[in-house]
């Protein structure tokens, strides 16, 4: 499992980067553990789960990149439901921007990654669904 947080050094400390594998098996189980502003970084290779991720807070997922194509070589299989709430007006430093780089995310039916609420950026990602919705955003 990932290493425990000394809140006492929390402002110091850059975010933990939760790595999939090998601090947590699945990317279930790291979106669960992420706290806002984390990162969690998945390997190369297929990553894949049954039903859906729901994400309420801002993370960062990473995968890697191929140096000589530039394509994704983390492939995430499976389905992501993302809504980031609102900040607090008290919050002196509001996590509200999630983030998508450098992944392949596919799904075979329904929507591979919908986003509900909040910001959300992708830099080289690539979504697909063979029998559905790739990316939806309604608004």
């Amino acid at each position: 499992m990932a290493a425990a947080r000394d809140d006492d050094a929390a402002d110091a400390m850059e975010p933990p980067v939760l790595r999939v594998p090998g601090d947590y098996p699945t990317v279930p189980e790291a979106a669960a553990a992420a706290q806002p502003g984390d990162t969690i970084e998945v390997g190369k290779g297929e990553h894949s789960w049954p039903g859906k991720i729901f994400v309420d807070k801002a993370f960062t997922v990473r995968g890697f990149r191929n140096r000589i194509s530039g394509f994704p070589e983390s492939f995430l299989r499976g389905r992501w439901q993302l809504c980031i709430p609102p900040p607090l007006p008290w919050d002196p430093d509001p996590k509200t921007l999630g983030k998508f780089v450098d992944v392949w995310c596919e799904n075979e039916s329904g929507c591979t990654i919908n986003v509900v609420g909040g910001d959300w950026e992708f830099d080289n990602c690539r979504v697909l669904c063979s029998l559905g919705t790739a990316l939806s955003v309604p608004r």
